[in-house]
């Protein structure tokens, strides 16, 4: 997003989450006009998960307006008093997370496909297609003819020519059924609202509630205003609130930022630079605290079933231990990007972790390893600082020697022995059988990382990195 500033020149913005609280306690009549409308705005949610989260509904969840236009037909909104300003975003949002969880069955059935040794080349083309072509997967899923866009209908000819549509399309019916999920939300304390239904003012904010022509008002700590949708979670217990607010914020051009620096993830440290600067040598341990509470906490819920502590207990607690980890991640990038001064950034995206080999607590490490949580930040890191951030393909950046390009694998990999205490285990310094070059791994794949960028070998303009 781009501004005009004073002088006439554009200025560059980006948005940013930043987070509002209430100065004062707020009144129990106000808290339970906000309690009734995050409640409300969970069954509306629930409602759709369960009316239009079905396969016969799928067609109806893009743009959504169908869903929103029975609801209203039906006299839904007034059966639960919900304002329409909540009533909307209530909708959207459910629907958001029905989009959201057929993309990720969808990830799962390509998984499926491809791993089954049964498929034929021609068998997995079609399937694929048909998965990423809504106005295919939809009628088969639902038994129907398939009518699709005339452009998109030679080549969908073309493939079911070469297979037998029939089994195939069973098949994926199955596999629907297999990975597909109902949704369900426990959370009645959050709800969202857009201009509509509030107004900064007085060094507070007026929010819209269920009785007509009253807004319920809570002072702020701060005066920062928007005109964008905004996300309220309430805290009854403390009486108090958190709002979510999006604003645009100048994106900070540093003359001195010159340097292009290759940086590579890790468990234990965070991200290793291709000069060997090391940043959060402590993110392992506090990962691994966090898997260590998880797999505890997992064991001892499924032994004593009758004495768990609530959900709601469970919940806060896990949010305490990833915001201790997501406060860590942002002082680290922020620390990297101050210290290396970057104009580029050349990062290795990493595939999504499939089946795991080692150990339960290898597992648990790298099953909630924050790797998304990393790269958010870098990502608007980068964005607030005019850096830019490119993304190369991980595959051999780990197991090249950036000296001489040798590659090795398990069989011919080195690693360098240290005494610690007097006795010797295995480090992190990897010996190249080929010339002999002892560096540490991780910075050998941030130069590999780096120079791959360079030689703009392994980008593609398309490529992203995934979500984990």
């Amino acid at each position: 997003m781009n501004d005009i500033s004073k002088n006439g020149k554009t200025k560059e913005k980006v948005c940013r989450t930043i987070h509002q609280y209430n100065k004062e306690s707020i009144a129990k009549e106000d808290m339970a006009q906000l309690k009734q409308i995050a409640k409300s705005y969970q069954i509306v949610k629930n409602y759709i998960y369960c009316r239009y989260g079905g396969i016969h509904s799928l067609s109806k969840i893009t743009p959504g307006y169908e869903v929103q236009k029975e609801l209203i037909a039906q006299g839904y909104r007034e059966q639960i008093n919900l304002p329409s300003v909540y009533f909307q975003n209530a909708i959207y949002d459910a629907l958001g997370d029905i989009r959201g969880a057929l993309e990720k069955c969808k990830k799962k059935i390509l998984k499926s496909i491809y791993s089954n040794e049964n498929m034929s080349e021609d068998d997995r083309h079609y399937l694929n297609y048909v998965l990423r072509v809504d106005q295919a997967l939809f009628p088969i899923l639902e038994h129907k003819n398939i009518v699709i866009p005339k452009k998109l209908e030679k080549s969908y000819i073309e493939l079911s020519e070469k297979v037998d549509t029939n089994k195939l399309n069973n098949y994926l019916r199955r596999q629907y059924r297999k990975h597909s999920v109902k949704l369900h939300t426990e959370i009645n304390t959050v709800f969202s609202v857009d201009y509509r239904g509030y107004r900064y003012e007085n060094h507070g904010i007026y929010l819209a509630s269920s009785v007509k022509m009253k807004r319920v008002f809570i002072p702020l700590t701060d005066t920062i205003t928007t005109d964008r949708q905004i996300v309220v979670k309430l805290d009854i217990d403390n009486q108090s609130i958190e709002l979510l607010v999006p604003i645009n914020v100048a994106v900070k051009k540093h003359e001195d930022y010159v340097n292009e620096v290759g940086i590579a993830p890790g468990i234990e440290t965070m991200l290793t630079t291709d000069n060997g600067n090391s940043y959060g040598i402590d993110y392992g341990k506090l990962q691994e605290s966090y898997s260590i509470w998880l797999r505890e906490t997992s064991r001892k819920r499924s032994l004593n079933t009758k004495e768990n502590q609530g959900y709601k207990k469970y919940n806060a607690n896990k949010h305490k231990q990833k915001e201790k980890i997501q406060n860590y991640i942002n002082h680290e990038v922020k620390r990297l990007i101050e210290t290396e001064k970057p104009k580029i950034i050349y990062i290795p995206k990493l595939p999504q972790n499939t089946r795991l080999v080692y150990g339960k607590n290898i597992n648990y490490k790298l099953l909630t390893w924050q790797r998304s949580m990393i790269y958010d930040s870098i990502e608007k890191k980068c964005q607030q600082n005019a850096i830019e951030l490119v993304w190369v393909l991980a595959e051999g950046t780990a197991k090249t020697c950036s000296r001489c390009g040798f590659k090795w694998d398990n069989t011919t990999k080195v690693r360098v022995k240290e005494k610690d205490n007097n006795k010797e285990k295995v480090s992190d310094i990897i010996k190249c059988p080929a010339c002999g070059l002892e560096i540490h791994e991780r910075q050998n794949t941030a130069i590999n990382a780096k120079s791959r960028g360079q030689q703009k070998s392994g980008i593609n303009k398309n490529l992203k990195r995934i979500n984990t």
